[in-house]
């Protein structure tokens, strides 16, 4: 995946994002918090056709599900590494 990152004063910071595949999506950061995951239409397209609103909460149970192995799990794994006597896998 190829990701660009640009900062734009007074707004936050949006990250535009290509897939392997070719579709184009962007995750705009407000500095407040919010978040947009904005959607590209057409390769040539320069404004998305889609602009989804994230509150923190939301954006967070998003990027939850994103994730290739939950948060549970990740944290048991890591309890697991420091217990006493436990030896890394």
């Amino acid at each position: 995946m190829q990701v660009d990152r640009t900062t734009i004063p007074g707004l936050g910071v949006v990250h535009h994002l290509r897939t392997r595949g070719g579709a184009r999506f962007a995750v705009l950061a407000e500095a407040g918090g919010r978040k947009h995951v904005l959607v590209y239409g057409s390769d040539a397209a320069d404004e998305p056709s889609i602009d989804v609103a994230l509150d923190p909460d939301e954006a967070d149970e998003c990027a939850q599900l994103l994730h290739s192995t939950s948060i549970f799990d990740r944290v048991a794994r890591l309890e697991q590494l420091l217990a006493p006597g436990s030896a890394p896998r």
